[in-house]
């Protein structure tokens, strides 16, 4: 969500343009208030959400395969 080919990233550059390094870009619908780091090059969140808080979100590959992480249960 929040990197270069993510749902809110492209949404952000869609509506703002080129993104500005510590300019702060809101998400209402998302729930989500985020920071865009010019220099990691993505927007990091700035409070925390139901979702992302215990820490179990893996990133999702272009076609649609989780990236799990060792210890991670698949099943």
């Amino acid at each position: 969500w929040l990197l270069p080919e993510g749902e809110l990233y492209k949404l952000a550059v869609s509506c703002h343009g080129k993104l500005k390094d510590g300019q702060k870009y809101s998400f209402p619908l998302h729930g989500v208030v985020t920071e865009y780091s010019a220099s990691q090059n993505k927007l990091i969140s700035r409070l925390s959400c139901d979702h992302c808080a215990n820490g179990n979100m893996r990133p999702v590959r272009a076609d649609y395969t989780i990236e799990y992480v060792n210890g991670d249960r698949t099943s």
